[in-house]
């Protein structure tokens, strides 16, 4: 009998170790269950989306004939007609010339300058447009500066050809 007893307490023993056992073996596999599977997103487009800013220059200020050594400053707007709101990278600007002579547009005309050398200037943004976002629709950023300069060639070279003339520059806006 007494081996019974002791039969008994060694069942007992197993069946509770054996169940905790279990139950640890059950919160074991739960923690360390992992899966995956696959899934899609779609990226919208704008249903304008070929269109492009436009950007628009008011006149330029300063004297009003740019003299060797003088500058003047140009403002620009940029324009988004998309229907989307667009972001604005930096601005640049490349001063336009043929055959190493300035460019200028006289009544709609674009014409070179003849002896007005395209080197004798510079065009930089000098203020970036205040935003980095513009509205979809017609929205407008009207930050943004350009310097046109006309360097100083000292006595030995005429700048005369350049009296008058108005360069032609481009402003670059990358959205």
């Amino acid at each position: 009998m007494k081996r019974f007893k002791f039969g008994r307490k060694v069942a007992v023993m197993g069946v509770v170790t054996g169940l905790a056992l279990a139950a640890g073996g059950v919160a074991f596999a739960y923690i360390l269950a992992t899966g995956s599977g696959p899934g899609n997103g779609t990226v919208g487009q704008s249903t304008s989306s070929h269109a492009k800013l436009t950007v628009s220059v008011t006149p330029c200020s300063g004297t009003a004939t740019m003299l060797p050594g003088g500058s003047q400053t140009c403002h620009f707007v940029v324009h988004n007609p998309t229907t989307a709101v667009v972001h604005i990278g930096t601005a640049t600007v490349t001063l336009t010339s043929t055959g190493g002579n300035i460019v200028q547009t006289v009544s709609g005309t674009k014409t070179a300058v003849s002896g007005c050398l395209a080197s004798w200037f510079t065009a930089s943004v000098t203020t970036q447009p205040s935003s980095t976002h513009i509205a979809a629709n017609g929205g407008t950023d009207s930050g943004g500066v350009v310097t046109l300069s006309l360097a100083t060639k000292g006595t030995a070279v005429a700048q005369t050809s350049c009296l008058g003339t108005k360069p032609l520059f481009i402003v670059h806006v990358a959205s």
